[in-house]
């Protein structure tokens, strides 16, 4: 198994993995949380589209969260009563005495939404564990304490099944948990899924009716739909005891072990009822049938034939027999190759031989193999850690055992902090403050040592109990323990029990999410240290160091395997709003300036030692302020915008049908705003997968020259992306049959050859606003960094709403701490910034170039350059032909001979130097004398090159395989 985060510099490892789909790619990445006119100068909250990179992800410093779709949040309510559940005989909604066990409407939509909305990224969460996804047992049974108490009991947790090939309705369609496993790996989380070899679901009334098996007795809707139960009637209705081949018509005795006729009991671990559940017979060697049961229900659903040709395909291909593991491990694993889910939680672990469990394991890495190879493009498909499974065996705790070396399991859930099973929300937490250092170390001592060793621990179950004991304790000695963690939902919330008018037992574990009751101080603190968590591998996967600090339990961790380094120091219980002093015994070398991530505040590291005020939650969380991102500038986020940014038009424009309508130029699709999908459009036009009428064409003609290329798709897709567009505007038609011409022919009307001199109007709302990024026009502005930026970015608007996306654009490195930007012409406003949370203020562009702000004193000056530098030796010039229309090239360089010349991510942003015989800009740059590689981008999360480390030898770049002559090196986007 893959266990090693995938940190690298991106100095040394730019790998360009481009096609000319890639700035679909790009574009898609620009989501509307991302678009705004002015950054808030107040504290920052982490942006919802902030997304965690594929690549800095790690089962050893997992943090999963665990959520009942039911309970979790309900997108869809069209589905909440699938199956007619909590309904009554004439279809309305049953009024019994309690709902506490029946489908509250949670489901694969409500999940998506809330990852769409960043909730999970924001939590610093990497992985979702949701419920089983399949079909459930129909009806209800019995839950309660007899007569006075008892309530009907759906399988709303997913521990039922009745079928498991097929979605569950409550949950959504197939295409909705599609969706779902799509958004998620677009936010870079996975998914890990709920699932049960144990056991099936129990014979409901419901389900006994609908499939005719077993034995009812006359009457039994009398029973069933008495939603109060106060009688609890409904096993008077079941005859268990006398007709073996009416009860051989569910799954029959092959299959299962149940106290019913014709079935043998089991007894023991393995082979006995859990909670008189129908146990499977996993271990049978014994050649089998579907189930009588399934046949029914596929035949009155119409799928027999297609169910039973996906088994024949299967037990055919494999060689395998069919028994009912190998049922089982086709249906589960199906879940897997069709969908991409990343990995299983195994209940009832140590019910089910291990045997089975590692059949279910190997087939797992196959189909996730098979999913990635079979879906190249989508988001997910590129990552490289194995298929992944975690068990449940109830007590299991910090040990290395059988389940790791025989049964395939990854990982195993950790019961040492929630065990009690007492239903309540008193469960105590990790260690107090005195003794989570030599728990850390325990932990870190254990896990962090053997590749083939992990835990997922938690504090809140729904099995057991919830802990809510001083949960900003537990927010940051919980979230920073060795090895993976599990959020239940709503341990960052303060979700409350359930409660109801009879004995919930654990039902009351499994209240809805608490959406409008949450504990916003507690939930931001949760962000804060499980973003840190997130970002840092050694957190969870690092070694253990204690550290001595005036105030609570210091620690530092470090990981170096494989090439990745990472090391963080954290302080953690302190007394409040403290100054903390930490000695960091080396983990630190004095002059080293260090940010606290909880805060942003940074300090240096002196004699040893380094100082923290602890705040008012006594947390401090460190990391080397001056570091490089973890991520690879060669992965741009990946999630999809799900709105079109709030400066694109929102008129909406009818498509036309009729000579003198008016279309919106780009917009090529005809849906009134001009977003990726009209690129996508065109583009399939070209490859001539569809075929555009004369109205789609005139509007996909986006450079207005006549004919409909690639160079229209480009230009909507630098659009999108937020770059400068020219050819968007409204105009009329007539539907024409237009004149037979080459596609290399001039247009009918001769189409402006230049760009308007003057944007349009901006009270015209179908105009959408552009930032100019003309780098030959406007004011030069420069920016002292004296607080040690790691990162440099400029942000800028004008009273139109024309504005960058923030944080805006890296600024050039100029000397030491000078950078410089050219800001385009009829820009108002500028904030410089760090990406991370530290800016200016808003500021007034000046109306002048050569102007330098200086942040220590905020105050603007003529910028002069220091006469006692010396001038960089000149060394090579290069070229580089921008074919792709990124409109801004930066240069990024470095050498043996010139470690630090080209400064932040991306670079040096090339001039204009020309625009050759094809209308393409051709940019240039000095190459200073020692640098050995250089990497050509758009921005410092686009599209581009790969590092070209001939520079002695070639003259120039091109982006254009056609042009690869003489010294002239080709680039193939197709590589």
């Amino acid at each position: 198994m893959s266990k090693t985060k995938k940190i690298v510099s991106f100095v040394l490892t730019v790998v360009m993995l481009m096609s000319m789909f890639a700035i679909v790619a790009t574009a898609n990445a620009v989501s509307t949380d991302q678009v705004t006119a002015k950054a808030d100068t107040d504290t920052q909250t982490a942006s919802a589209s902030t997304l965690t990179s594929p690549s800095d992800f790690s089962w050893d410093n997992a943090s999963v969260y665990f959520l009942l779709t039911d309970r979790f949040y309900n997108g869809n309510t069209s589905n909440d009563h699938s199956y007619g559940r909590s309904l009554n005989q004439s279809g309305s909604v049953t009024n019994g005495n309690s709902d506490a066990a029946a489908f509250h409407g949670g489901d694969f939509a409500g999940i998506t939404k809330k990852i769409n909305e960043g909730y999970f990224n924001d939590l610093g969460v990497n992985a979702l564990w949701i419920s089983a996804p399949y079909e459930q047992m129909h009806g209800y049974c019995i839950s309660g304490s007899g007569k006075s108490g008892s309530y009907p009991h759906y399988s709303y947790h997913g521990y039922y099944a009745l079928d498991f090939s097929q979605t569950d309705a409550n949950y959504g369609t197939a295409a909705e948990f599609e969706t779902l496993v799509d958004t998620a790996h677009e936010h870079g989380l996975r998914i890990v899924l709920d699932i049960v070899m144990n056991h099936v679901g129990y014979n409901t009334i419901k389900d006994m009716s609908e499939y005719n098996f077993g034995t009812l007795k006359s009457g039994w809707e009398n029973g069933y739909y008495n939603a109060s139960l106060t009688n609890v009637t409904y096993h008077q209705y079941i005859d268990y005891n006398s007709n073996a081949n009416d009860w051989a018509k569910w799954w029959g005795t092959d299959w299962l072990r149940a106290g019913l006729a014709g079935y043998t009991e089991g007894s023991g671990e393995l082979q006995g009822s859990v909670s008189y559940l129908p146990d499977i017979r996993t271990e049978s060697t014994k050649t089998v049938d579907i189930p009588q049961v399934l046949k029914t229900k596929w035949s009155k659903e119409g799928t027999l034939s297609t169910k039973q040709a996906e088994l024949n395909n299967y037990f055919s291909s494999t060689g395998k027999p069919r028994t009912t593991r190998n049922y089982l491990v086709f249906w589960l694993t199906q879940w897997v190759e069709k969908y991409g889910v990343d990995g299983f939680r195994c209940d009832t672990a140590k019910h089910v031989e291990l045997e089975s469990w590692k059949a279910l394991k190997e087939q797992g890495l196959k189909s996730l193999e098979t999913w990635r190879k079979n879906n190249p493009t989508k988001p997910g498909a590129d990552w490289d850690e194995d298929f992944w499974m975690t068990g449940e065996c109830f007590p299991h705790y910090l040990s290395y055992d059988s389940f790791y070396t025989q049964g395939g399991f990854d990982s195993m859930i950790n019961f040492s902090y929630n065990s009690s099973g007492t239903f309540n929300a008193n469960a105590s937490g990790v260690p107090a403050v005195g003794s989570i250092n030599s728990t850390y170390a325990d932990y870190a001592g254990k896990l962090n040592t053997n590749d083939k060793f992990n835990v997922l621990t938690y504090i809140s179950s729904h099995d057991t109990s919830l802990c809510r004991n001083n949960m900003i304790y537990q927010g940051s000695a919980f979230l920073l323990m060795p090895g993976a963690v599990q959020i239940y939902y709503g341990d960052e919330s303060n979700r409350p029990l359930a409660t109801a008018n009879v004995t919930l037992e654990d039902h009351a574990l499994r209240s809805d999410m608490n959406w409008n009751s949450m504990n916003t101080a507690q939930l931001q603190h949760w962000q804060k240290v499980g973003t840190f968590r997130n970002n840092h591998v050694a957190v969870g996967a690092g070694s253990h160091t204690s550290l001595s600090a005036t105030s609570g339990a210091a620690f530092a961790r470090t990981y170096n395997k494989n090439g990745v380094n990472d090391k963080v120091v954290a302080c953690i219980g302190a007394n409040a709003n403290t100054n903390v002093t930490i000695t960091l015994n080396s983990t630190f070398t004095d002059g080293t300036v260090l940010k606290n991530t909880y805060d942003n505040k940074t300090a240096t590291v002196s004699g040893g030692k380094v100082s923290f005020n602890s705040g008012t939650n006594g947390t401090i969380l460190l990391e080397e302020a001056a570091q490089q991102p973890t991520t690879k500038p060669t992965e741009p986020p990946t999630t999809k915008p799900t709105e079109p940014p709030t400066t694109k038009p929102t008129e909406p424009t009818t498509k036309p049908t009729e000579p003198g309508k008016r279309i919106l130029i780009g917009d090529a699709n005809q849906d009134g705003s001009i977003d990726v999908q009209d690129a996508t459009y065109i583009q399939l036009a070209l490859v001539e997968a569809i075929t555009l009428n004369n109205t789609e064409s005139i509007a996909a003609d986006a450079d207005k020259n006549g004919s409909v290329d690639i160079r229209d798709a480009t230009m909507i897709q630098y659009y999108v992306a937020g770059g400068k567009f020219e050819g968007s505007y409204v105009g009329t038609y007539t539907e024409v049959d237009p004149p037979v011409t080459e596609p290399t022919d001039p247009p009918a009307t001769d189409p402006p050859t230049t760009p308007p001199t003057t944007p349009p109007p901006v009270t015209d709302p179908t105009d959408p606003p552009t930032v100019p990024t003309d780098p030959l026009d406007g004011t030069t502005v420069y920016f002292k960094n004296t607080s040690n930026w790691g990162t440099v970015n400029i942000h800028y608007w004008n009273d139109n709403n024309q504005t960058t996306i923030w944080p805006g654009e890296p600024m050039q490195f100029v000397s030491e701490n000078v950078y410089k930007y050219i800001i385009p012409a009829g820009m108002t406003g500028v904030i410089f910034n760090n990406g991370n949370g530290e800016q200016t203020g808003d500021l007034t562009v000046p109306s002048s170039s050569g102007q330098m702000y200086t942040y220590s004193s905020n105050s603007w000056g003529p910028y002069t350059e220091d006469p006692t530098k010396p001038t960089t030796p000149s060394g090579n010039t290069v070229k580089f032909t921008d074919s792709l229309g990124w409109g801004n090239v930066y240069a990024y360089f470095w050498g043996d001979g010139a470690p630090d010349l080209a400064g932040a991510w991306p670079g040096t942003a090339m001039t204009k130097f020309e625009t050759n015989e094809f209308g393409q800009d051709v940019y240039s740059i000095d190459i200073p004398a020692g640098a050995t590689s250089v990497v050509f981008s758009k921005s410092s999360n686009g599209p581009q090159t790969v590092d070209i480390t001939d520079l002695g030898t070639y003259e120039g770049y091109y982006a254009d395989s056609a042009q690869t002559n003489g010294k002239h090196n080709a680039i193939g986007w197709n590589s």
